[in-house]
């Protein structure tokens, strides 16, 4: 990850790549593969790492992420099937934060905004 916090980002991606490949099943490294795909607006990449990365070790880290992420796929289009999976990644890092995150008050009020928008 230092290649990442070095500004370089593409081979902190292909770091982590290999590392996937003999290491497969880490929820750590598809969490932060997910993250440099999202810093990188690689969003369906990035969806699909931190998809692995909550069926492997659910993480309100992920769920945040993966909230903001179908919230951007909604606005780009089909927030049909965006939308019910953006809900569940709201209560889901609201179930797994601890009660006293900075976060919660952002992940309560995008919860509210779409049950709101879905009613």
């Amino acid at each position: 990850m230092d290649r990442a916090n070095q500004g370089d980002s593409k081979g902190a991606i292909e770091e982590l790549q290999s590392l996937e490949s003999e290491m497969p099943g880490d929820p750590r490294i598809a969490l932060s593969l997910g993250f440099l795909y999202q810093s990188t607006d690689q969003n369906d990449l990035a969806i699909s790492e931190l998809e692995k990365a909550v069926g492997l070790n659910p993480s309100w880290e992920a769920y945040y992420a993966l909230g903001l992420l179908y919230e951007a796929k909604m606005v780009e289009g089909n927030s049909d099937s965006w939308m019910p999976k953006a809900e569940v990644a709201w209560q889901d890092f609201l179930k797994l934060a601890p009660h006293d995150h900075l976060r919660r008050a952002t992940g309560e009020k995008h919860l509210k905004s779409l049950r709101n928008q879905g009613s």
